[in-house]
């Protein structure tokens, strides 16, 4: 079953602001489709660039991992604006039309800071932006990079998934000139094979997408049967 986590509070690391993200606790992948370039589509899946978002406050994009995590933000009462004055708290105890369980998450919402309470939501980043996070080169490591052209790879295919009876996928595509996604796929193809155990499975996929069908076959051919295994199972 897929079911959001509470609230996590953040600074923005570019203004200091408060600032919320809601996570997921669980997710159900049923109806999952696994496609060769490594997209997954599946009803509710995380966005495929929800590891950044723009402030609510200063506008600015930022990665999350270099927000600080203050604390997670606890259930709100579900009937918060009832008891707020001391009379209403006593006259709703009184008539017994509140069980302990919601007595503690008000007494625990109470000791909650306004600016926690107060703290706007992270906005959801658009395509355009994936760009404007690769000419951040100040926070940008081999690591980002291969994020964010992976995505803007899986964008430039996304034309080529459409299927009217596929109800779970969720399209992004928006059009990437074809010299400037075949720039992006070579770059993406080079930060990948220089990492210490490349995964032929998606160098293979970039060479097909490429037009270079015989180095994508031989670097296929080149996979161990363990590793193919693995593949199969992803």
């Amino acid at each position: 079953m897929t079911r959001f986590a509470n609230p996590s509070i953040y600074l923005c690391p570019k203004c200091g602001g408060y600032v919320t993200r809601r996570g997921f606790a669980s997710m159900n992948f049923m109806g999952m489709k696994r496609w060769s370039d490594g997209y997954v589509s599946a009803f509710l899946v995380p966005s495929s660039i929800s590891s950044f978002g723009r402030c609510p406050l200063c506008k600015q994009l930022f990665w999350h991992e270099d927000a600080e995590d203050i604390g997670m933000l606890p259930d709100r009462p579900a009937r918060e604006a009832e008891w707020r004055g001391p009379f209403r708290l006593w006259l709703l105890r009184k008539l017994r039309m509140l069980d302990e369980r919601e007595i503690e998450k008000m007494e625990v919402w109470k000791c909650i800071p306004i600016e926690w309470k107060n703290a706007s939501v992270i906005k959801h980043p658009d395509n355009t932006d994936l760009w404007a996070m690769l000419a951040d080169t100040e926070s940008l490591t081999p690591e980002r990079e291969i994020f964010l052209r992976e995505r803007l790879w899986w964008l430039a295919n996304d034309h080529q998934r459409r299927d009217p009876s596929d109800k779970t996928a969720q399209w992004h595509w928006s059009e990437i000139p074809v010299e400037k996604s075949r720039e992006n796929m070579q770059r993406l193809f080079d930060l990948l094979s220089a990492e210490d155990q490349p995964d032929f499975f998606t160098l293979a996929e970039i060479l097909r997408g490429l037009g270079r069908f015989d180095e994508a076959i031989e670097k296929l051919l080149s996979i161990k049967a363990d590793q193919s295994e693995v593949g199969m199972k992803a």
